[in-house]
């Protein structure tokens, strides 16, 4: 690897190696003899600081954003279970280089109050929907300042998940922006419309709420699927995670179905037999259209599952997987819009 190379335009980048990884460096130095010299003197004091065991990469580079890449390095070294990573309120003060304007006083102390002591890859979703909705309480805010403040906070988050190299938020979108925006249905909302629905189904549809996946996959799940110590099912090559808050729905089946294969089954004990297309699409449909809810399509059913998924403390990209949302903005919208309206 050459230690100082030429990017397009006309500028040296310097590299090296430390800890196992390679770095580069991005100078203002044009590509002059002269400044080549420069840089290849400097190249030669840090090789021999990294041969010594003294290098310090904020002593040279203090502005770079390597530095937080080393800190994740050592902090992973040092403490294999990810305990040495700081609290948000640490990583705000000390290492955050960030593009978005902080908010005023009063939001700052209602972040701090809220996960200003919560380790930066510890903060859930429902750290993020309890510090809008305690942002929304207050006095005055506008719809403007509640997107600028959580904007701050899920960079935050976003900057210490590229630094300590665990999984990035999502993105908030300005729902302000967006075309009809439409704030997800919530759990209150799900179990009002399902008194509107056959009895017999009611279960079914509660189901699709909970796990966030469809009813032809509902009607697959079997209880030799279900791992009661990591609260989940191993289903169709990917893990369906059973929230905290459903476990206690879960049980209610079990006591129901538990002594047969399928978690729905018919009064035989064999897998139950539906009209998908009429669950989907009259079924769900007449009994939102009673309801009075105006969502119409069973979409709203399956985007409800997002938040509730987040808040019960899923990544973004388990509950891409689990919903087979796999396109990204999709999550970020519905996100948006539940946390923001």
């Amino acid at each position: 690897m050459r230690a100082i190379i030429r990017d397009s335009s006309g500028h040296l980048i310097l590299r090296f190696k430390v800890l196992g990884q390679h770095f580069s460096e991005q100078t203002q130095y044009v590509d002059t003899y002269k400044n080549r010299k420069h840089l290849s003197a400097l190249h030669k004091r840090i090789r021999e600081d990294i041969n010594n065991g003294v290098f310090e990469y904020r002593e040279h580079f203090p502005h770079s954003k390597n530095v937080n890449i080393i800190s994740a390095i050592r902090a992973k070294f040092i403490s294999p279970d990810w305990r040495a990573l700081p609290t948000v309120r640490h990583f705000l003060v000390h290492e955050y280089q960030g593009i978005v304007s902080h908010p005023l006083p009063k939001m700052m102390l209602h972040i701090m109050s809220c996960i200003g002591e919560v380790r930066v890859n510890e903060v859930t979703g429902l750290h993020i929907v309890t510090l809008a909705d305690s942002l929304k309480a207050m006095v005055g805010i506008s719809k403007s300042q509640l997107f600028l403040t959580m904007s701050f906070v899920l960079d935050i988050l976003d900057k210490a998940a590229l630094s300590y190299k665990f999984e990035r938020p999502f993105r908030l979108m300005d729902v302000t922006k967006l075309e009809d925006p439409v704030k997800p249905l919530s759990l209150q909302d799900i179990s009002y419309i399902a008194r509107f629905i056959p009895v017999k189904y009611y279960d079914l549809f509660m189901c699709q709420f909970h796990l966030g996946i469809p009813s032809w996959e509902i009607v697959e799940l079997e209880w030799s699927q279900y791992n009661s110590r990591k609260s989940s099912f191993s289903f169709a090559d990917r893990v369906i995670h059973v929230a905290p808050y459903s476990r206690k729905f879960l049980f209610h089946l079990l006591k129901k179905t538990g002594n047969s294969r399928y978690v729905f089954c018919d009064d035989e004990g064999q897998k139950l037999k539906l009209n998908h297309s009429w669950i989907n699409n009259y079924c769900w449909v007449n009994a939102d259209k009673e309801a009075g809810t105006k969502r119409k399509r069973i979409n709203g059913l399956r985007h409800a599952s997002i938040p509730y998924l987040f808040e019960s403390g899923l990544s973004v990209s388990q509950i891409s997987q689990q919903t087979q949302t796999l396109y990204r903005p999709t999550i970020n919208r519905i996100l948006s819009e539940y946390i923001l309206m």
